[in-house]
This record gives structure tokens, sequence and C-alpha cells, in this order.
């Protein structure tokens, strides 16, 4: 170094990282943003010149590794700095709240950066607009080729690389999951985590690239491609679609599983994509770790089933039929493997087999498969299963249109946009330009009332969704609109043929076949399900990628015991009759038709919101005097809430009920707090009705600070007998002490905080601030035994609002004393 260049900087008072950061600056070197906090554990690197090199003094730092199991926790944020959604303040309360190793921000700013770095004392690393934060110091900082940021440090004695990204999802897109790749398989360390802001789904071309080396981690919590949405967080069904784009990755030979995790909806909103955080557990040894099932899909027919496992699979281990062996658990007739074909997605295998009896369980037994690295399966491994039979007449659609009922064009095709059948020849989709395409079928159930009446059945019902997608470039880049999504909805109905239960799928938007299947009770009365398959497009972009559907499945599951759940009380539940009959309406509230771009519904029908700015609120009073003996034993419950959101995260919505005597006076009360989350979000609670209710009523509630919509749909509110359920431990004499997490958290103006008391005890339920100052008092008194809930408004006991940040909630009894962490953004 040039000593008079030394001598310059300390005359200027320069710290010695100035002085690296303004010679690199001065001679051309580059322009990106690299710090780390503090700064004397600064280590600043030059851009390497090649793509297929990593960054940095590669030989000048040692790689850690102990094998000793190792827990990371992680959270990406597309923060939208310059669209001021957001404050560091903000940012740092909910870094702090969640407790993370490491934190990845995109759409971030400089000055943004670096406050929140100093707000929550972690050590920082940048290029372009990704700023990578950790809470630990850097042993290494490298520059990406594309817009991103990778820096390595130290955790229990390993050293964890970590990279945070921010990649177009178009052909340039791919060729930057390329070098990703390139970089990743260069990258020494054992232990690799990716997390960021990809702008693509799973199964796109440019996430397969990625998944060449590293895993899809969220996949591990059951979190298929657009069933939960991370982009955009507010403006839903206006200009912009629904996709998860915010993904977490870390490398297949670490053998990396997430144990936890949340695409959080925070209200207030706070970004342009929603957080996403994860916990990832290393075990100590990757070479141990082989492959395992992760679940049997038998929703097809008697002779195929289809096997999903948590590894990619080497490919001739997992076709050799000899590698699996089907064995009759009671009595089935004998099951021979015909077939075993590895599909698109190199975790499923789907087996043809000789036929499989009907309601009978099998046990799939394997052995000699290994994962791509050579690791085999342990042996013996198993799985039970039953295949249930399909009621569904041409479920797959080849019989064309045959027992359907089609409006709005629904079609049947062979391929769509680069879409092919998932099993058989042929499969539904929606028509061009057609806003909403619908095909429907009716399952009469008459023969099983008895069994229906007594509660005994359920049904179980799958269906395998996906989207069209357009090619783009020389490279094969694909593009899928995200305003085109599918869904399975189902009507339960009496012979009178009213609706007594509705249940959804929600909207899917995927690019590779994907199942969604659910269980759910058959309450008593009904005579027939409904079934139905809706397209929907948002025609304003002119183009056509429409969902399609394949192996519709609904069959009947025979109960050991009653399920001890009755149909929905509510009248007009989902304002399917176009309008608010049944409901008592104070103020501005309407059914919307399912055209309107900001609040398509749930349910394909209608929906509830507001008219306009308005506060208002909508209820229906029942009558619940004939289980007065059951409530009053403490052995009735009921199971209520519905669908709920908001446009952008402005306005307040709130389903609560009340429960009343015979005289009409309020008893105690269950809500789910103010939501403000632009996304439909599923509220559902089962409370014990309190001794003396003779009615509850059923409360919707809003608040709409803009002309854009607070929406309800899919309402519910379910007697449910506690004594044939499986929930007596909700019964007062049996419950335990508990402090639950509060609902939502973090949150805005006011959230639900719900306790256990073993008996009757005095209760003490305070609040504190982060400095262990005592700043509100919410239960002082003394409480008999059960389940209690209280909401807490974000003041202090002097009645004044709250600064945002993390706070504490603490339940002292003489018994039991536990305290939780929350968090309020304003």
């Amino acid at each position: 170094m040039n000593f008079k260049f030394l001598k310059m900087y300390k005359i200027l008072g320069f710290s010695f990282p100035h002085f690296l950061l303004f010679f690199m600056l001065f001679f051309g070197f580059s322009s990106a943003q690299i710090l780390a906090l503090p700064v004397d554990e600064q280590n600043i690197l030059d851009k390497s010149k090649s793509g297929n090199q990593l960054n940095g003094n590669d030989n000048k730092v040692q790689v850690l590794t102990n094998n000793q199991a190792l827990s990371v926790k992680v959270l990406t944020l597309n923060i939208w700095v310059n669209g001021k959604i957001c404050t560091p303040q903000q940012v740092a309360d909910l870094i702090l709240s969640l407790d993370v190793d490491f934190v990845g921000l995109q759409e971030c700013n400089s000055t943004f950066g670096n406050q929140v770095a100093s707000l929550t004392n972690m050590y920082l690393a940048s290029y372009s607009d990704c700023f990578l934060f950790s809470r630990t110091p850097y042993t290494k900082i490298n520059q990406m080729f594309v817009k991103g940021i990778n820096a390595w440090t130290n955790l229990n004695g390993q050293t964890v690389s970590v990279y945070n990204f921010h990649i177009r999802w178009d052909e340039e897109g791919d060729r930057n999951a390329r070098t990703m790749v390139n970089t990743f398989a260069l990258d020494p360390t054992s232990i690799q985590i990716a997390i960021g802001d990809f702008n693509d789904e799973h199964y796109s071309t440019q996430i397969t690239i990625i998944e060449e080396h590293m895993r899809y981690c969220l996949m591990d919590l059951g979190w298929a491609p657009s069933q939960r949405v991370t982009w955009p967080a507010f403006g839903f069904y206006g200009g912009e679609g629904a996709q998860t784009i915010d993904l977490i990755f870390c490398n297949k030979k670490s053998k990396g599983r997430v144990v936890d995790g949340e695409i959080m909806n925070l209200s207030p909103v706070i970004s342009d994509h929603k957080p996403v955080w994860a916990e990832i557990d290393f075990p100590a040894d990757p070479n141990l770790i082989g492959p395992e099932i992760s679940k049997i899909v038998p929703c097809f027919d008697n002779s195929t089933i289809e096997i999903w496992f948590d590894q990619d699979l080497d490919q001739e281990s997992a076709q050799q039929i000899s590698n699996y062996q089907i064995v009759p658990v009671d009595n089935g007739a004998s099951v021979s493997v015909n077939d075993a074909v590895i599909l698109k997605d190199p975790r499923r295998v789907r087996l043809l087999t000789s036929p499989h009896d009907f309601d009978k369980k099998y046990k799939l037994v394997l052995s000699g498969i290994t994962d791509e690295f050579g690791i085999a399966i342990n042996p013996g491994s198993e799985m039970e299963y039953i295949i249930r039979e399909n009621l569904v007449k041409n479920s797959g659609a080849e019989l064309g249109t045959e027992n359907w009922d089609t409006s709005g064009g629904i079609e049947i095709v062979s391929d769509r946009e680069n879409q092919y059948p998932y099993l058989g020849d042929y499969f539904f989709t929606g028509a061009n330009l057609q806003d909403l395409s619908t095909a429907s079928q009716s399952i009469d159930l008459v023969n099983w009332e008895q069994e229906i009446d007594a509660g005994l059945l359920a049904a179980e019902w799958n269906c395998y969704f996906a989207t069209g997608y357009e090619l783009l470039g020389d490279i094969q880049a694909s593009r899928c609109e995200p305003y085109d999504e599918g869904e399975f909805y189902i009507e339960f109905v009496d012979q009178d043929d009213h609706v007594l239960m509705q249940a959804t799928s929600k909207r899917w938007d995927t690019l590779y076949w994907h199942p969604y299947g659910e269980t759910t009770n058959i309450p008593p009365g009904t005579r027939k399900a409904i079934l139905y398959l809706k397209s929907y497009r948002k025609t304003a972009n002119g183009l056509s990628n429409d969902a399609a559907f394949d192996q519709v499945f609904f069959s009947l599951k025979h109960l050991q015991g009653p399920h001890g759940f009755e149909s929905n009380l509510l009248v007009n539940p989902s304002a399917e009759t176009a309008d608010t009959q049944g409901w008592n309406i104070n103020g501005s509230i309407k059914a919307r038709a399912h055209e309107e771009d900001k609040g398509r519904p749930v349910s394909g029908y209608y929906m509830f919101a507001n008219d306009g700015i308005s506060t208002a609120r909508a209820f229906q009073r029942l009558d619940f005097s004939s289980y007065s003996d059951q409530i009053d034993a403490q052995s009735m419950a009921v199971r209520w809430g519905g669908y709920m959101r908001d446009y952008r995260g402005d306005s307040g919505g709130e389903i609560s009920i009340e429960f009343l005597d015979q005289n009409k006076e309020r008893i105690d009360y269950a809500t789910t707090g103010d939501q403000r989350i632009a996304e439909w979000s599923f509220y559902d609670n089962t409370t014990i009705i309190p001794v003396g209710t003779r009615s509850i009523d059923f409360i919707l509630s809003l608040d709409a600070v803009a002309d854009e919509g607070v929406y309800f749909d899919l309402l519910h509110i379910i007697p449910v007998s506690i004594a044939t359920t499986g929930i007596s431990d909700k019964i007062v004499t049996n419950v335990d002490y508990n402090l639950y997490q509060n609902y939502p958290n973090p949150f805005n103006s006011q959230t639900v905080i719900k306790y256990a008391l073993a008996k009757d005890s005095f209760v003490e339920l305070i609040i504190y601030n982060i400095l262990g100052k005592q700043v509100r008092t919410l239960v002082n008194n003394r409480q008999s035994g059960g389940y209690k809930s209280v909401v807490w408004d974000g003041k202090d006991s002097q009645g004044r609002l709250l600064p945002s940040g993390v706070y504490f909630y603490t339940l002292s009894t003489t018994d039991f004393t536990q305290t939780h962490k929350l968090l309020m953004i304003k």
C-alpha cells in the first residue's frame, strides 16, 4: 500500500475501512456498497472477473466444519423502500421479534439498510439493492455477478454461507439462475443457504435450474406453490396477481430441513412482499440421511398410487420395481407392482399396480432406493394407505365433458400452453378470454343417508391443479401470468337444496401439477354434494393461460364414531343469494359479484363488503335454546369463523361471536380481533359455549378507511358436541395452565391473548415493554377455571397509544407463570 495515502486518510480522520472503500471508488473498483458492522470487523473483497469462480480470497478464509447439528433461522423481506411503505424501525422491530440469525432485504437502499443494522446491532453486507444482515461477524463477503450478495460467518463452530438475491423472472433471470448454480457448486462450505426475491415460482424453469444444486426448503412445511402468497402484500386482483416468489433454499448435500416457518400476514402491511422466515435444521452428518417418504397419494384408481419423497431420487433405483413391496394389512387382495415411473418432479414416483381392494388398508415397504448422492433409504421404510372408491364420473376428462355441466367455456384438451395431462390423455381447462369458466357435477349421497345423519361419514376430496405458461426466448424461460387461477369448491346440500356446508381449496396457480386434498365431515341432513371446478382469469392483460384440472376425486370415509359436527347455522353465509338476505345490517354493506377485480370471492358466488368509506356491522342472532342441557353441562362448543380480507391492508375487519343468556344479556364473547390483511385469510376457531347461553350473535364488523373494501366469505358457525369430537381436553375440568401466542402477531390496532386456567385462580396478565417496564395490566382479578381471552389495544394504563416495538406479556397465578413476546407495528 502507498503509505502517503495511508497518512492522508489518517489526517482526514478516516477509519481504515473508510479508506478501503475510498480506495475502491477512487480507482474504479466496484461501486457496490459492502459494509460489515461494527466497522472494525469489515472485510471488503474484490469482484471476480469470472462467472465460474467465487468472489474474494478463498485461500485466506478457513472453512470450519465440526460435524455438530446446527439450527439456523432466516428471514427474507422485499421492503420496496422507495415506495415508503415502512420505516427502518418497523423492520428492525420485526427482525428482533423473530430472533433470526440472518436477514435479507431486497429493494433496499444504503441509508435504510444502515439504520436497520444500527437498530438491530447486526452485521451488514450489501450489493446493489440486496442487504444481508447477520447476528455474528462476517469472515468473508462476496459480491455476486447477479443482483445479490454472499457472506460467510461462523455459527456454533461451523462456517455458514448465506446468499441474498433479487433476480428477474425472464430470460435474464434464467441466465442469473445458471450463474448462481455455478457459484453454489464452487462454494466450499458444507452449509449454504439462499434467500431472497426470485421473481418466479417453484416449477418454473428458473427455479428448476437453481434446484440442480439447492432444494426448495418450504416444501418441508407442506407449502405448495401459490398455496400461500408472498407477492404482492397489497392490491390483490388489481394491477397485480398472486404468487409465491420469495423463497428459501439450502444446498442438497447439507440435508437441511425446515422445521418451522411462516409467510407473514402483517397488519399493517410494511412491505411490497410478505416476510418469509424459516428455521432450518442441519444434521451433524448428512451422509447418514437418506430419502424418506413424505406421503402417499392414492386418489386415482385402484391400480395407481403416487409416492412423494423428501429428496431428489436416483432415477435408476427409483424405477426398479423390485424396490417396492405392497403388503395387505387387513385381509385385502394381494397387490403386485407392475411399473414405477419417476415424474417431472424428481421426488415423485408413480406406481402402476394390480388392483387394490377399496377401503382396505395396505402397507408400502421400500428398500434399495437411493437419493441423487447415492445415500440409501432406511431398509424397511414403510407407510400405510387406503384406496377409496372415487364417486366422480369422468374424473380425468377422458370422456370429454360427459357427466359435467359447463358454463363460461370449460374445455377438454390434450395439451395447453406447455401443460400436459397428469394422468391419461386429457384434462379440463378454462376457455380463452372467459373471465370465469366453470364445470360442475352433482353426486347423489341418498344411499348413505343413515350414516350421514349419524355423523359417521366424512368426504375425502382431491384435485390436481396446474396453470398453462408461456415460453419466452431461446433459453425457454417460463412466464406464468399470476391472474389465472383454479379452484375446487364443494357444496353439501340437503333434500330441499339448502346448502348446509361449503368447502373450498381456495385458488391455486402453479406451473406443474400439484394436488390439493382434505377431509371434511359431512353434516347431518346432506343428500348430495355438488362439485365445482372454477377457472378464473383477469382478462385485462389479453393473455390466456388458464387453470387446468385433472384427476378430480371425491370419496366417502367411514368413521369409527360420530364426528359430532352439525351443519352451518348461518343463513346465506357466502351471499349466494346475491344479496344480504338473512343478515341484519347496520351501515353500508352489500353483496358483490365475482366480476369485481378488487374482491374476487372465495366461494365463486358473492361476498359481503362495505360500500365506500364506512364503518358498518352485520349480524345474525342464532337460537341455541335447544342445546341448553348440553351447554349447561359444558359439553357443547361452536366452530366459527370464515374468510376475511381487505385490499391494501388499510381497512379493518373483524369476525366475532357474543354469547347471550335468556334475557339477551351478553355473558361472554370471542373475536378474531381487528384484521388488516390484503389476502383471503381463513379464521376458524372452536369455543366452548359458556353455561347459561341461550343464543349467539354472529357479527361482522368493518372500518373501511378507503374505498377499497373489507370482504367476508364462506362464513360459518357450527354446533359441535364435545363428547363425540375428541376435544374433551377442552372441558374445564381437564384444562392445564397455558398462555398462548397472541393473534395476530405482529399487530396494529389490537390483538387477542388467550390463556387457560386449570382451576379457579387469582390472575394477573401484564404487558411489559422491552426494558421490562410494566405498561398495562389487562387482568387483575379472580377467575374461574377454563379458557379465557382478552384483547389488547396497544395502549398503556393511561390510555395512550404505545410506540411500535417488541413487548412482553406475562400470565401469573399462584401455581403458574409464563411469558410470551409480541410485536406491535404502526
